[in-house]
């Protein structure tokens, strides 16, 4: 009886281990598959994995914010932008100071056409990572785009590039911002770094031939325009929506 009954209380060790071990396993597989980027091509199998995550209710605080920005983004990739923004929420709530939601959560906002929630992002996503170069360049994209505040938009390009030089994105939207503002030698001067950067960005094709032409050289800039459009059929109908010719 006696041997019998370690033999048991062993077994129950055991099987208990393995539980234990399995269900270890099992929490880091789906970590690996709640935020994992390769996932960009199947939000389900992260919002999946968050959610299992979440609904157990045995994650630390942080961890848990971690686990519904991430299930944020899968929702931002799958255009469910109400929920997106709601994980974004928790995951502030729980973490007041987690930057990269305020970030995510402003693009969500300007894809929604919420500029003013979507500055309000920005804002408090730099003052709580004044280092990051794309809190500046997409805020600077932002306003470059839509052509409000040209100012700020071409002095967070250029804090942007004293924190990542060389960015052909940051110095492509600076240039943006001065061709709106008609300041044409800058923005050719900026356009063109842009393109010696990064010469496959159809947009900084675009935007060069449209300074060109605005230059009166009609020529070059046309034919700037049509080796745009050979990057992408529909760049002129994208810049033409924001109001750009």
């Amino acid at each position: 009886m006696v041997i019998r009954l370690l033999l048991n209380l062993a077994t129950i060790a055991t099987v208990a281990a393995f539980l234990g071990t399995s269900a270890k396993a099992q929490q880091s597989e789906n970590w690996a598959r709640c935020v994992n980027k390769e996932n960009k091509f199947q939000p389900d199998l992260s919002i999946g994995a968050c959610s299992v995550l979440i609904q157990a209710g045995k994650e630390s605080t942080r961890n848990l914010a971690i686990a519904f920005y991430n299930r944020g983004i899968a929702y931002k990739r799958s255009k469910d932008l109400g929920r997106a923004i709601a994980d974004y929420d928790q995951a502030i709530r729980l973490d007041p100071k987690y930057a990269h939601a305020f970030f995510n959560r402003a693009q969500v906002h300007a894809e929604k056409g919420d500029t003013k929630r979507a500055l309000q992002d920005w804002g408090q996503s730099i003052k709580l990572d004044p280092n990051d170069p794309d809190n500046f360049s997409q805020r600077g994209y932002y306003l470059a785009t839509l052509g409000q505040n040209l100012e700020q938009a071409i002095a967070d390009c250029t804090r942007s590039l004293q924190l990542k030089p060389n960015d052909a994105n940051a110095v492509g939207v600076r240039g943006l911002a001065y061709y709106r503002l008609g300041e044409n030698a800058k923005a050719l001067a900026d356009l063109n770094e842009s393109k010696r950067l990064d010469p496959t960005d159809e947009d900084v094709w675009y935007l060069i031939g449209l300074v060109k032409i605005k230059n009166g050289d009609n020529a070059s800039g046309e034919a700037d325009i049509a080796k745009a459009k050979e990057i992408k059929a529909d760049v002129a109908e994208k810049w033409n929506g924001f109001g750009v010719k």
